[in-house]
């Protein structure tokens, strides 16, 4: 018998809980079907793929242009530009 009994004495049975939450539930709705999107959407909030993937397809463009002589990056991008205060 334990000094406090916690779940007597506020009238919880955790064990029953537990057994209820274990259970098979009778109404199972299809969340993996129905909120794909949602979720796809969260996991992009999260880990930034898509546009991560953007900025590389952008980064070796630029770099491409800038090889082939068809884009200078302004001067201030370069670290040329006058310093400001």
């Amino acid at each position: 018998m334990p000094f406090l009994d916690v779940q007597k004495r506020f009238g919880i049975n955790v064990d029953r809980w537990w057994t209820i939450q274990s259970a098979e539930q009778p109404y199972k709705f299809p969340a993996k079907k129905a909120c794909k999107i949602e979720y796809d959407d969260f996991i992009e909030c999260l880990l930034r793929r898509k546009t991560m993937k953007r900025v590389d397809t952008i980064w070796r463009q630029r770099e491409k242009l800038m090889k082939e002589g068809k884009y200078t990056p302004p001067p201030h991008h370069t670290g040329k530009g006058d310093p400001q205060p």
